[in-house]
């Protein structure tokens, strides 16, 4: 009798040792199978392998404790993602605020060079290239007028000077022909004197 109640108990203990290791063995397979799946499917299985109890679902703690743990890695990845595209926004903006300083800068360059090219040194005032060409024109065709103007004056001057030169000869020669008819007048009468002292006997 004694030998039978030790059978028995060495045949229970032994029942109840391969039981606890195959469920062992079991929970830590789905253990892994939860650790290894993402967290709908993890959810889907804690689900699938939960007992019934009336209208509700029991859930071994360690199907929870594991879905906790995936969750809470789950979390951190997502938190050093976000801090990861943190920084990058961050590297991004820094690189954003750079390119618009520089293009704010080529901007002011360019406007620079624009308002060089419309504008031009004119007696050391900054004047636009159209106004700098309006009074190149306007002095050139000034210049052109006084000299037409000068070059019209000169021939006129010309055109005197020849005539009075003309007019002198003339006046000369007028001069030269009276010079002579007085000579020869005076000559005459200084013959006529001479003729008449000769016949009175002066």
């Amino acid at each position: 009798m004694f030998m039978k109640k030790i059978v028995a108990y060495l045949f229970f203990t032994l029942v109840f040792l391969s039981t606890g290791i195959i469920n062992a063995q079991v929970s830590a397979a789905s253990a892994d199978s939860t650790k290894s799946k993402d967290l709908v499917s993890q959810l889907e299985f804690i689900v699938a392998n939960s007992n019934s109890f009336e209208s509700y679902k029991v859930i071994k703690v360690s199907y929870i404790n594991d879905f906790k743990q995936s969750v809470k890695d789950s979390v951190d990845g997502f938190h050093k993602t976000i801090y990861s595209l943190k920084d990058s926004c961050a590297s991004l903006s820094a690189s954003k605020s750079m390119l618009s300083d520089e293009l704010l800068i080529l901007n002011q360059k360019l406007s620079t060079n624009d308002e060089a090219c419309k504008n031009m040194e004119f007696l050391g005032i900054s004047v636009l290239k159209s106004t700098y060409n309006s009074i190149m024109w306007i002095s050139i065709l000034i210049l052109t007028g006084l000299l037409v103007l000068l070059f019209i004056a000169l021939k006129k001057y010309v055109i005197l000077t020849n005539a009075a030169n003309a007019r002198v000869s003339e006046l000369e020669l007028e001069f030269e022909e009276h010079r002579k008819l007085a000579l020869r007048r005076e000559q005459k009468i200084a013959r006529d004197f001479m003729d008449y002292k000769v016949k009175n006997g002066l």
